[in-house]
């Protein structure tokens, strides 16, 4: 199994590295795979802090996160020809016209991603993968919330799409929101919907249940998750609001959601908390509530991402602090996490994303 792991990188590191799960009679394996093409052929942009995979493309896009780039207060936004996923080309990069780009999607010949300084920018990704300035769409968010030190202003933090209702879902840390959008004929972001959620939560990441039913936030500053029942037209309507982990041992003094992901059945939903250092386990009842399995330690230090493979039997975690890779095995029946598998050091991993090309 091969995937891309998204780093903060140094002079001397890789924002982008290649690996592979490799499983024998001698156990599991994580190995790093590196580029051997040219330097100006490689994935050389800074901060790849988010990942997109697109394998039945042979793409791959990635935020460059960062607050200035040749005198322009912006990120940069990239995509890579991964025909050869061994060898990540770079095919162009634009500039994010935001500051921090921090999360990003693919949807309908469209790269969109969220600038962490307030905005949002929706580029054309043509079927050469070349992303392009023509037709692009800069939206601003404004507003604020309660938080004095997180909170002070818009602050768009992850999108993610819906799977039937062809929607994609914003949270905005800074404001305290969930905004749904949609993409007119032109491929413009069209605003429909904006959910207002208890003041301080931060939503972070969100995730929609396989079936559509279900929309659940990560929030990141009241350590919660949302639940959210969708409605016919995309409108979100609470259900449910959780802790995101078991109660915080007395040495821990804060932890903040980071990830939150779905197994492909709907059965199972997985946060990771920075801080208390896990990954929580949630079973999904019939109504998309949630009720705690499990919390599994993740062999780090804040847990910032994780992914579960394409065949849903591993759960590979980016522990950004200690500078390493953890590889659990995951019970598809019972949702449980083993014993790390594995672990290989990298500097600064803050995303991974499969390759599943079939």
């Amino acid at each position: 199994m091969l995937f891309y792991v998204g780093c903060y990188n140094t002079p001397e590191s890789s924002a982008i590295v290649l690996g592979q799960i490799t499983v024998s009679t001698q156990g599991y394996q994580l190995q790093l795979i590196p580029n051997d093409k040219e330097p100006q052929s490689q994935a050389t942009i800074d901060n790849a802090s988010f990942l997109w995979v697109d394998a039945s493309n042979q793409r791959l896009f990635a935020v460059s996160e960062l607050e200035q780039y040749q005198g322009h207060a912006s990120g940069l936004l990239a995509s890579f020809d991964i025909t050869q996923p061994h060898q990540p080309t770079l095919i162009n990069q634009q500039l994010s016209q935001g500051i921090a780009p921090c999360h990003l999607l693919h949807w309908q010949q469209r790269l969109i991603s969220c600038n962490y300084g307030g905005s949002i920018i929706n580029l054309v990704a043509d079927e050469n993968g070349q992303l392009l300035n023509e037709g692009s769409q800069r939206l601003q968010h404004e507003g604020k919330s309660v938080n004095p030190e997180r909170q002070t202003q818009s602050h768009p933090h992850s999108l993610t799409l819906h799977p039937q209702l062809h929607l994609a879902y914003c949270a905005d840390l800074g404001t305290d929101t969930i905004t749904t959008y949609r993409l007119d004929e032109q491929g413009q972001l069209e605003q429909l919907h904006v959910t207002h959620i208890a003041p301080g939560s931060g939503p972070r990441h969100v995730a929609v249940a396989p079936n559509g039913a279900t929309l659940y936030a990560a929030n990141e500053l009241n350590n919660r998750i949302d639940v959210f029942a969708v409605e016919a037209q995309g409108q979100l309507r609470l259900v449910q609001s959780i802790a995101a982990t078991s109660p915080l041992a007395e040495d821990i003094d804060v932890s903040y959601p980071a990830e939150i992901s779905l197994s492909k059945d709907g059965k199972y939903a997985y946060c990771s908390n920075r801080g208390q250092d896990s990954i929580s386990c949630f079973a999904v009842a019939k109504d998309g509530h949630l009720s705690l399995v499990s919390v599994t330690p993740t062999g780090g230090k804040f847990p910032r991402h994780f992914s579960l493979s394409p065949c849903q039997e591993y759960v590979l975690v980016a522990n950004q602090l200690s500078d390493n890779l953890v590889l659990f095995g995951r019970d598809t029946q019972t949702g449980a996490l083993s014993e790390p598998l594995d672990t290989i050091s990298l500097t600064g991993p803050v995303c991974v994303a499969f390759y599943d090309h079939k």
